[in-house]
């Protein structure tokens, strides 16, 4: 699998250089690109997603990168929102509300304004201070505007996955942030 994920982010990598020098892009920038083509591939090898939606949404992710990164070059993130949401899941439906949550993964990723989507749980770091709660699964999202994120709370993929997790949560708390 990593094998898989370092090909993927050199691929987009490539891609998205379009005559310039790799050096020109940061890791954390190959390495989104790379993880959202990663997270697409899985769904469309699943049988999630068909040829098609593949296609479409691949195509959709390199040209939303490839903007992105222009956008944050010309130092227009002045709008731009981050999300960090934590879900109290109930712990036997950890697992189905992660496969859940991974299988839209690709939609959001295609929406316009969508620049990061990302799923996490806690790790074991070795460091003091952190808490560390397996019922908490937590989103990191960054947008292009408030906007965008507000589109992305009304899309229709977005009302299904609210249907497909109905009573596996013990609730959500949200942060929404701008830089400063």
């Amino acid at each position: 699998m990593k094998t898989i994920a370092n090909i993927a982010m050199v691929v987009c990598a490539a891609v998205l250089l379009s005559g310039c020098t790799i050096t020109k892009f940061t890791a954390t920038e190959r390495g989104n690109a790379g993880r959202e083509l990663l997270d697409l591939h899985e769904a469309h090898e699943k049988k999630i997603i068909g040829d098609a939606e593949y296609q479409r949404l691949k195509t959709k992710i390199l040209e939303r990168s490839k903007d992105s990164i222009n956008k944050k070059r010309k130092g227009s993130s002045k709008d731009m929102v981050h999300v960090i949401a934590f879900i109290k899941v109930k712990p036997e439906h950890r697992e189905e509300l992660i496969k859940i949550f991974n299988a839209n993964v690709p939609n959001v990723l295609a929406e316009d304004g969508c620049i990061q989507y990302t799923l996490t749980t806690d790790t074991d770091s070795g460091i003091g201070i952190q808490q560390r709660d397996e019922t908490i699964l937590t989103v990191i999202e960054k947008w292009e505007s408030l906007e965008a994120l507000q589109a992305h709370l009304e899309a229709p993929h977005m009302d299904q996955y609210r249907q497909d997790t109905e009573g596996m949560t013990e609730g959500v708390e949200l942060r929404v942030l701008q830089d400063t």
